[in-house]
């Protein structure tokens, strides 16, 4: 049955003077609610159509920003890749370079340790050596005939130390004469003051000014003397080589030091740049895929969302149309109702609608008629009226048909009851759900806020210490520095005083071979070293007074030379002892630098894991700067999905009560009518009393 066919039935319930005037009003009720339930509607769509015109714009931008994220993540691994694998090699470029560096430095410290050694073994050798040749000299000084019996055994002992100094005299070093005058001399000393020995080895024996005979003893000094001078001359010779070789040396560590310092402060800062460069890699990777995913998402939900808002469209074109038709009938229904001719003919025909000459109380269709046409009336019912007029019309005392109409209607209600509740629990389950993921986005946007500020902070601190510690390597590098020139100094001075003392020992020496050679060359005997001239304490004796020998100023030129041989071992003293506090000088400046270098190297790792902190900081704080913002993107959202579902929930809330009760009475007016119809009998009676109960209780 149609809205228009149940209105003209509504003719049958009408108390006014002109029925059609009432059928009227109600059709023109019935357009103002179409065409206000048609307004909300439109609020809805439009609504939704906004929804959709912003949401597929935005998810175009984020594809189109996506795709282009991609791109130029996708140039950027592979730039990373290269920048990775060219690190890589340099590193083990850089790790091979470190281990032949530490090779040759131990391979030099190798050299250096045996060539020392063999100049410790040479030089000890040596010293002993011109220790037994010196003490061999001053001893045979003096000595011959007549020599005191502690003399003697001195001479004896000196000839023990001359035969170990014998087996390390080189054979090219003496004559053959001076070596076998030396070797006679060691196997029998007893001869150097016995008279048996005046033709001691041949050797020819000159008058001694002192007696008529002159022991050997010439000779061998004279021999024992230019041995000294040999060996000695050797010593100084092998000093100053192992002087070279250490400057050498430790020029050599010292370049190769500052080789490897440099080689391993590029290959610290190489595989710092490797790391981050690999952590910006997997970084840019796990980006990628995760801006692949998301563009997946989104393009799906972009075409479901194209689709769905197409289909939206078209239902509601549909729905407009099915209510422009509607409108248009309404409209149509009130012209022909209104019209003067038909105002003139239902003014003369009041008898063409259903007579009520039926209407007795006693009546079961009467009865049935009043109570469905007091509801109908009481709420703009059309479906009571029309069930109303059906009753009215139904004739031959049977109303199976109406019961069942009757029975449906109230099946119908009860469904649109249901119906109802669902819808309102719906809305009521929809707004707690979305206002509940507000209130929880709203809160994680609270909490993404102060991790901001904390790691805001942090990364202050960090900008802080990483500047404190690079004042800290500046300062230990500017005292370093300063450090190097002071040593540096204080080598130049050491090098300019070696160079005075050893060109002093030079001329000294020199001079000694120019006063001595007097001496040397006419056979006097050496002049000790380190002795003033004896003389005689007995003041009866007369003073020599023989003239046959030398020159008289012998014994000033003895005194001289002493003073001399000491001003000269004063001075090798000196060239010993400041090479020796050079040396601790040097070694302790190497063990400041070192433990400096290794300051400067913590201090750099410690920078280094510092920005590196920092730079994980700050990263941390950018994503949560992103999170925040999709955050409240999200929020964004959640408020238009409860603002897409306002009008129809706050529809169902206003209206919700008011159709329960309407509802209520309607089918309350039913199960009056079926049991007046059904002949009011006890059990049917009883059984709508409990459906009335069942009926209650169910919308309460």
């Amino acid at each position: 049955m149609t809205k228009l066919l149940v209105l003209f039935a509504l003719l049958a319930v009408a108390n006014a003077a002109s029925p059609v005037d009432k059928v009227v009003q109600l059709i023109q009720e019935l357009k103002a609610k179409i065409e206000a339930d048609g307004k909300a509607e439109q609020k809805v769509y439009d609504k939704f159509a906004c929804w959709c015109e912003k949401t597929t714009a935005r998810k175009a931008g984020n594809i189109e920003e996506a795709k282009t994220s991609i791109e130029e993540l996708t140039q950027l691994i592979l730039e990373l890749k290269g920048k990775k694998s060219t690190l890589t090699a340099e590193v083990k470029q850089l790790e091979k370079d470190i281990a032949a560096n530490d090779g040759a430095q131990k391979e030099a410290t190798s050299i250096r340790e045996k060539e020392n050694t063999d100049y410790t073994t040479t030089r000890t050798q040596s010293e002993q050596t011109i220790g037994a040749l010196e003490h061999a000299v001053k001893t045979l000084t003096g000595a011959g005939e007549g020599a005191s019996a502690l003399q003697q055994a001195q001479i004896l002992s000196v000839a023990a130390g001359v035969r170990s100094a014998m087996r390390r005299v080189p054979q090219d070093l003496m004559t053959p004469e001076d070596m076998a005058n030396v070797k006679n001399f060691v196997s029998d000393p007893t001869g150097f003051f016995s008279k048996k020995a005046a033709t001691f080895s041949g050797a020819q024996i000159s008058q001694n000014p002192f007696g008529d005979y002159a022991p050997a003893s010439t000779v061998i000094q004279g021999t024992l003397k230019n041995m000294y001078d040999t060996f000695t001359s050797q010593l100084e010779s092998a000093n100053a080589d192992e002087a070279g070789r250490q400057k050498s040396y430790e020029e050599l560590m010292s370049t190769k030091s500052q080789e490897m310092a440099t080689l391993k402060s590029t290959l610290e800062n190489k595989q710092t740049t490797l790391g981050e460069t690999s952590k910006t890699l997997a970084d840019s990777q796990e980006e990628k895929a995760a801006t692949q995913t998301q563009l997946d998402d989104d393009e799906a939900f972009f075409e479901d969302t194209k689709e769905a808002c197409k289909q939206k469209a078209n239902d509601w074109a549909e729905r407009s149309r099915l209510r422009t038709e509607e409108l248009a009938g309404i409209n149509k229904a009130v012209e022909i109702l209104t019209s003067d001719e038909a105002q003139a003919t239902f003014g003369r025909a009041t008898s063409m609608f259903l007579q009520t000459a039926q209407d007795s109380e006693d009546v079961p269709r009467a009865k049935a008629f009043r109570a469905l046409k007091n509801v109908a009336r009481k709420y703009h019912s059309l479906r009571l009226a029309a069930l109303a007029a059906t009753v009215k019309s139904t004739t031959g005392g049977h109303f199976n048909s109406v019961i069942k109409s009757i029975d449906k209607m109230i099946g119908d209600l009860r469904g649109e009851e249901q119906d109802d509740i669902d819808h309102r629990d719906w809305c009521q389950e929809s707004e707690n759900k979305f206002t509940n993921q507000k209130e929880d986005l709203e809160y994680k946007v609270g909490q993404t806020e102060a991790l901001i500020e904390r790691l805001t902070a942090k990364s202050g601190e960090l900008q802080t210490a990483i500047k404190n510690t690079e004042v800290e390597i500046l300062q230990t590098q500017e005292a370093m520095a300063e450090a190097l020139a002071t040593r540096n100094e204080e080598n130049e001075g050491f090098k300019a005083a070696l160079k005075d003392d050893t060109d002093a020992v030079a001329l000294l020496a020199s001079a000694l071979d120019a006063l001595t050679a007097y001496s040397n060359n006419n056979k006097l005997g050496l002049i000790a070293k380190h002795k003033q001239p004896e003389y005689a304490v007995d003041p009866d004796a007369a003073p020599s007074a023989d003239f046959s020998g030398g020159s008289s100023h012998s014994s000033e030129t003895g005194g001289i030379t002493g003073i001399i041989s000491m001003i000269k071992e004063d001075l090798e003293n000196e060239i010993k002892e400041s090479k020796t506090a050079e040396s601790a000088a040097l070694a302790d400046f190497n063990k400041q630098r070192s433990a400096a270098l290794a300051t400067v190297a913590a201090l750099k790792e410690k920078k280094t894991n510092q920005e590196m902190q920092k730079a994980d900081t700050d990263e941390k704080n950018e994503d949560a700067a992103g999170v925040k913002t999709d955050t409240e993107t999200m929020v964004v959202e959640k408020q238009m999905e409860l603002d897409s579902i306002e009008p129809n929930c706050s529809w169902i809330k206003g209206a919700f009560d008011d159709r329960r009760t309407k509802r209520k009475a309607e089918i309350e007016g039913l199960i009056t009518a079926k049991a007046v119809l059904a002949g009011q009998q006890p059990a049917a009676a009883f059984l709508q009393q409990k459906e009335r109960a069942f009926l209650k209780k169910r919308m309460a």
